[in-house]
């Protein structure tokens, strides 16, 4: 089993919510959400923009809603749990699974809206 520890924005659409929360009937709880590093961007060609790579990120139990509840698109978090790689129409696509979460700023409503303006993902 592979660990890592990312840390980098929360990304999403703007003016939606950037996790997504599961609630199954045995009464466990899943929040996704996903995650820019952009430590492991390569040389971009002129004129285009760096993306970097793209985490999805689960989190399970009581972390879960305070997640849901707390998160916002721009946020600065640090994240560590299983890497689970999987391709996809030859695409590959990383997972967290199993994720601990740490906050990494403090977020306010102002900031946090100015935050999702400025973002470009």
């Amino acid at each position: 089993m592979a660990t890592i520890s990312i840390a980098g924005p929360i990304t999403g659409r703007p003016n939606e919510s950037p996790v997504t929360l599961k609630t199954f009937d045995n009464g466990e709880t899943l929040a996704v959400f996903s995650v820019a590093d952009r430590q492991y961007v390569g040389p971009s060609k002129a004129g285009e923009e760096q993306r970097g790579q793209f985490y999805q990120c689960e989190v399970r139990g009581k972390l879960a809603k305070v997640v849901a509840d707390r998160m916002q698109r721009g946020d600065i978090v640090a994240v560590s749990g299983q890497l689970v790689q999987r391709m996809y129409n030859e695409k590959l696509f990383l997972n967290v699974k199993f994720a601990s979460v740490t906050f990494l700023n403090n977020s306010d409503k102002a900031k946090a809206s100015k935050a999702s303006e400025e973002l470009p993902f």
